[in-house]
């Protein structure tokens, strides 16, 4: 995990996710995006059983969409924070007017949560 290197902001906000694997048709695990941002996104797992550099798919579940959002992404790293398997990865193709439905989705979330705090000017980077 060492230094962190993000060029974008990410926004702190669950978002529900499924990760697959192109190799493994069977292989689909619903997890926790605990944040988002332009180039990736932080996941939360109960279980991790992938390699760091893993080809993996997404599918991203906006409430107000009726299809999922999809993604290839590669496991840039994984660990165990806070008793919890946490891993980062790297949106590869996605779409940007997805990523911008993401994106805005994921800001409304954010502005929400943090309305009534002092911190509303401070973002998560």
């Amino acid at each position: 995990m060492g230094k962190d290197r993000r060029k974008f902001i990410r926004f702190d906000v669950p978002l529900k996710v499924e990760i697959g694997l192109k190799a493994d048709i069977n292989y689909i695990k619903e997890v926790t995006a605990k944040d988002f941002s332009r180039e990736g996104v932080g996941l939360v797992l109960r279980d991790f059983d992938l390699a760091e550099g893993s080809q993996i798919q997404l599918k991203f579940f906006i409430p107000s969409r009726p299809e999922p959002i999809a993604s290839s992404a590669v496991i840039k790293w994984a660990g165990k924070i806070d008793n919890k398997w946490q891993m980062g990865v790297k949106l590869e193709d996605m779409e940007n007017s997805d990523k911008s439905q993401i994106l805005d989705f994921v800001y409304e979330q954010w502005r929400r949560k943090h309305k009534s705090s002092k911190d509303i000017g401070k973002f998560n980077p």
